[in-house]
């Protein structure tokens, strides 16, 4: 009998995932290349070139075990369960043209905050510790100062803000990268198309087992 309440739990949280977050590129207001934005799913491997701006899950329903501050000010506290999401703009090749990586990120759960680095080399350790928190470790990334956004600057500037469960980014690149991370909260287990018919098949093994054992 345990085995079979063993397996219908099995069979629900196998068929219970987050589909992911879902993104929208914005009309570019100059007249830069586009890079449009691409969910990929879970980082797997160090962060590499596309012709994209790529939004990778890092983390999923972690618990901090310090304070992770954030940029602009502010910190989650230690004990929180978060997601981590990072953006990357990287193109292939260095072109001399710029792009542009403008759109919008919208996630089923409240984002916390942002976490990246600037032209001001103060902020560079903040998105470095966050890689060892709440990413995936230094092997993922590269440095800072090699993937900070361009803030302040006279033309290109980078932008990253966010309200409520929407993530609005505004990324320029050629020859360097933009990496902005990104902190929800802990996103729960829902049951993805096909879960409730798994828990119904599950349930009538359970019964079937019981007559069986009664005979």
């Amino acid at each position: 009998m345990k085995r079979a309440a063993l397996i219908v739990v099995a069979l629900f949280l196998t068929a219970s995932a987050y589909a992911g977050p879902t993104v929208a590129d914005l009309d570019p207001l100059t007249g830069e290349a586009r890079a449009p934005l691409t969910y990929m799913g879970q980082l797997t491997a160090p962060l590499g070139e596309a012709d994209t701006t790529q939004v990778f899950l890092e983390n999923e329903n972690i618990t901090l075990t310090s304070d992770l501050a954030l940029s602009g000010g502010g910190l989650v506290s230690a004990g929180t369960d978060v997601s981590s999401y990072i953006v990357h703009l990287d193109l292939v090749r260095s072109p001399s043209t710029v792009y542009q990586g403008y759109g919008t990120i919208t996630f089923d759960q409240p984002v916390l905050g942002l976490i990246y680095a600037t032209n001001d080399t103060s902020t560079h350790s903040l998105l470095t510790a966050s890689d060892a928190s709440v990413g995936l470790g230094a092997a993922y990334y590269a440095s800072a100062s090699a993937r900070k956004l361009e803030i302040p600057q006279a033309t290109w500037q980078d932008a990253a803000s966010f309200a409520g469960n929407v993530v609005t980014v505004n990324l320029f690149a050629n020859t360097g990268i933009d990496d902005v991370r990104i902190i929800t909260e802990a996103a729960p287990m829902v049951p993805a198309p096909g879960a409730i018919a798994l828990l119904g098949l599950g349930t009538s093994l359970v019964g079937w087992l019981r007559r069986r054992r009664a005979f």
